[in-house]
């Protein structure tokens, strides 16, 4: 193999294979590309419990205990939902930042109100257990993410290589010239 030829045979493969998977993802990619492509079915999740869970500061330990203005807390509200017959189980983070002690407590007693409300669900037709909150916009998100993603992976394949090739060849011409200098 030639020594400017090289620069060439190595980077065109390493683009095809990078776009080549890149479109295999896309349209073959399984679950993790389901959200842009599966319709979710929608159904009504009731709330059966509220909890919570304090995440604790290392920082300013100022109340022994109890929490401080550092820390944060979350609100989990804990859902089930039905399909076909059979009962999934679901939950939704709420994060709050701590602000006094007295708010905490009153976030903690109201959060209890919402036992028995419900909220409608998105799950995945063939597994249920895959569910989302989030609406119809969620999956379209996810859907416009593969399309910037592959954009992105063009662009590479189109502006970059092709510099890398350029840079590749000048290089090669300014060795020989080099060694031509040498001689």
């Amino acid at each position: 193999m030639k020594k400017g030829k090289s620069v060439f045979s190595l980077i065109w493969p390493i683009a095809l294979i990078i776009i080549a998977l890149y479109l295999f993802l896309l349209f073959k990619g399984g679950k993790a590309f389901d959200f842009g492509r599966v319709e979710y079915k929608e159904t009504t999740a009731t709330c059966e419990s509220v909890g919570h869970e304090i995440t604790r500061s290392q920082i300013d330990r100022s109340m022994e205990g109890r929490p401080n203005d550092k820390d944060q807390y979350y609100i989990i509200y804990n859902y089930s939902y039905e399909v076909d017959g059979i009962t999934y189980h679901a939950s939704d983070r709420n994060h709050r930042e701590f602000q006094d002690y007295q708010s905490y407590q009153r976030d903690i007693e109201e959060s209890q109100e919402w036992i028995g409300t419900t909220k409608t669900v998105y799950y995945h037709p063939e597994d249920p257990s895959e569910y989302s909150f989030s609406s119809k916009n969620f999956k379209e998100s996810v859907s416009e993410t593969n399309w910037v993603v592959g954009v992105i992976v063009v662009l590479c394949s189109v502006i970059l290589l092709p510099w890398i090739i350029f840079m590749g060849v000048i290089r090669s011409v300014l060795r020989k010239r080099a060694d031509r200098f040498r001689k």
